[in-house]
C-alpha cells in the first residue's frame, strides 16, 4: 500500500528495485487516494481501492507469466 503509516510503499519498491536480487520481483501498488501516475507506473501493476475480487485475479493473471519466464 501507498500509503503505509511507518514505511510507505513507494520507499519499499525503491529498495527492492535497488536490490539486484529482489528488483525482478513483480510488486503489486495499491491506494485507496489518487498517487501521481507517475508513481503508479512505477509498479509492475496498480490497483486503486476499492477494488473487486475480479481485478485481484486479473492482476495475478498479469503477474504470473512474468514469475514463470522469469524462473522466479
Amino acid at each position: 500500500d501507498i500509503e503505509l503509516p511507518a514505511l510507505d510503499g513507494k520507499t519499499i519498491l525503491l529498495s527492492l528495485r535497488a536490490d539486484p536480487e529482489l528488483s525482478p520481483v513483480p510488486i503489486i501498488g495499491m491506494s485507496g487516494h489518487d498517487i501521481d501516475p507517475a508513481d503508479e507506473r512505477s509498479f509492475t501493476c496498480f490497483l486503486q481501492k476499492p477494488f473487486s475480487p475480479e481485478d485481484v485475479v486479473f492482476v495475478l493473471a498479469q503477474v504470473a507469466p512474468l514469475q514463470t519466464a522469469g524462473g522466479a
